[in-house]
């Protein structure tokens, strides 16, 4: 049960990378996410926890049960899939949202004026976009704050990854 636990959360907190790349391809909106937090996500908050639950006190009565059986037993069901995907996943990477849309809006950005706007944003030579309030943005201008956005996903995740941690454990 608890090596069900390690692998729900690292499953949830995993799809908190993907999820990121899929909006910024089908929608079209600035990368939530960069390579570097990524590797955060990846090596820097998902480890410990994972190794905490790894090691958490077994459940008093594992020595009365019978040895799982690797044919019918498993560890990684579709239950575990889709809670960790579908529910956990997509709520801790719901919070990450919010908080990369609350940084681009603190800065004048609507979020339906991100929208399909990936390919504008990322040209470098493109000095004259505008946001919600009409204000021109420079290439230097638009890093600055799609960073700003990018750590606000990433402290949200992080922070639904402590508390995941927490409803993980017995």
């Amino acid at each position: 049960d608890n090596m069900k636990k390690t692998i729900g959360y690292i499953l949830a907190g995993s799809v908190t990378t993907l999820y990121p790349f899929m909006i910024y391809v089908i929608f079209g909106f600035p990368i939530a996410i960069g390579t570097i937090t990524v590797l955060l996500i990846a090596l820097g908050t998902d480890m410990m926890p994972a190794i905490a639950l790894a090691y958490e006190k077994a459940e008093s009565d594992i020595m009365k049960l019978h040895p799982r059986n690797p044919r019918t037993d498993v560890l990684v069901t579709r239950s575990l899939l889709l809670r960790s995907y579908f529910q956990v996943g997509v709520i801790m990477s719901s919070a990450g949202f919010l908080g990369y849309f609350v940084a681009f809006m603190h800065h004048g950005w609507k979020p339906w004026d991100l929208w399909q706007l990936r390919v504008k944003w990322d040209d470098p030579a493109n000095d004259a976009i505008y946001d919600s309030y009409g204000t021109s943005w420079t290439y230097d201008e638009r890093l600055k704050v799609q960073t700003v956005a990018q750590s606000s996903y990433f402290i949200c995740i992080v922070v639904c990854q402590w508390m995941d941690v927490l409803v993980s454990k017995t």
